[in-house]
């Protein structure tokens, strides 16, 4: 059974630190399900963009590929691999010092989790640029958020 996933950004959280790398809550909901765990910070606007880039080329990739949607901070990570054109396969990874723990496993659609990411990666650009915040990470986001959404 397909799920529906939600990348959640909350803007109230974000802030910028002193090397200029916005940190904000940033996790995802399937269901009931959060991971790494609901409220979650981390560096969501590197995060965002590395998970802009894997959907892109999982879309253009062959069935059977796998990526990895990494957190910066922590043992934790999303692994998809294209089940079918329009399919993804996702396991929720707790990276352990001799193991992996697969804490949740799920389908979805490609298209919804792109559209969740993008929405995502909207709502943050938009208080970015409310803030007048600037870096080469924030315009590399903008730009492949820009591309994404071009190509829908």
């Amino acid at each position: 059974m397909l799920k529906d996933i939600e990348v959640v950004v909350n803007t109230n959280s974000i802030f910028m630190n002193t090397s200029r790398n916005v940190i904000s809550e940033i996790y995802l909901k399937i269901g009931d399900f959060f991971f790494p765990e609901e409220g979650w910070n981390d560096f969501v606007v590197v995060i965002l963009g590395w998970w802009q880039k894997n959907i892109m080329n999982i879309k253009n990739d062959r069935i059977g590929t796998v990526y990895e949607f990494d957190f910066m901070d922590g043992p934790w990570f999303m692994r998809g691999k294209k089940i079918s054109e329009h399919t993804i396969g996702l396991e929720f990874v707790r990276n352990k010092s001799d193991s992996q723990q697969i804490v949740f496993t799920c389908l979805c659609q490609v298209a919804q989790l792109q559209q969740s990411i993008l929405n995502a990666t909207e709502k943050l650009l938009i208080e970015l640029k409310s803030r007048k915040w600037h870096s080469d990470d924030i315009e590399e986001l903008d730009k492949i958020w820009r591309l994404l959404q071009s190509l829908n």
